[in-house]
């Protein structure tokens, strides 16, 4: 049984020591957050989320073939239509919810922090690439141009791999031997050019 399928019927709440990375953790780990909340509460989250994934990675396949020469610019509007209805929908719950988290998380700090009350705040809040739902389908027609020209389409797991520590490191053979040391080692910081118009 696919586990998407216990969702909102086997309600669990897991607190790791990996959960005290996520305020600085990819997007994708935040988001991931709020959808495992939603697909416990919300009936039908989960299969319209899984369905909006399917979308989206058929859009991309469709630009990659239109690139090409291999298919139709007027073929994006069939997935164009899915791709608003369904994340128009996501989008919304998402900000109901974070609203509903944001006002139960200040008044849990509210009691446990009387002492400094106005020294510190806090909120928590859904911000989604997409400011206006209503305007999904203006933005999406407006990035068309954009995404028919790069030669590749990001999807949300690129989130996973941005902002990350990677170190190349050169190797200097030992003399009259088969093996090698280290000669010299640089870190450098990996991150996008630019990020998806749509990873929300």
């Amino acid at each position: 049984m696919p586990l998407s399928l216990l969702a909102g019927h086997l309600p669990v709440v897991v607190f790791s020591p990996e959960s005290m990375d996520l305020p600085e953790a990819a997007p994708t780990k935040r988001r991931r957050l709020i959808d495992v909340l939603l697909a416990q509460i919300e009936p039908g989250y989960t299969k319209r989320l899984l369905k909006y994934n399917h979308v989206v990675k058929a859009r991309n396949k469709l630009l990659d073939r239109i690139k090409f020469g291999k298919g139709e610019v007027g073929e994006l509007t069939f997935w164009d239509e899915q791709l608003v209805e369904l994340g128009g929908a996501i989008i919304t719950l998402r900000q109901k919810y974070a609203r509903t988290l944001d006002s139960r998380i200040k008044k849990c700090f509210k009691r446990i922090n009387n002492a400094r009350e106005k020294e510190q705040k806090i909120a928590f809040y859904y911000q989604s690439s997409i400011q206006d739902v209503d305007r999904f389908r203006e933005e999406l027609e407006n990035a068309r141009e954009r995404e028919l020209r790069v030669q590749f389409v990001l999807t949300r797991q690129a989130d996973a791999a941005n902002n990350q520590d990677i170190i190349l490191r050169l190797d200097e053979r030992v003399p009259e031997t088969s093996h090698f040391h280290e000669y010299k080692t640089a870190r450098y910081l990996l991150r996008r050019s630019f990020t998806s118009d749509f990873d929300f």
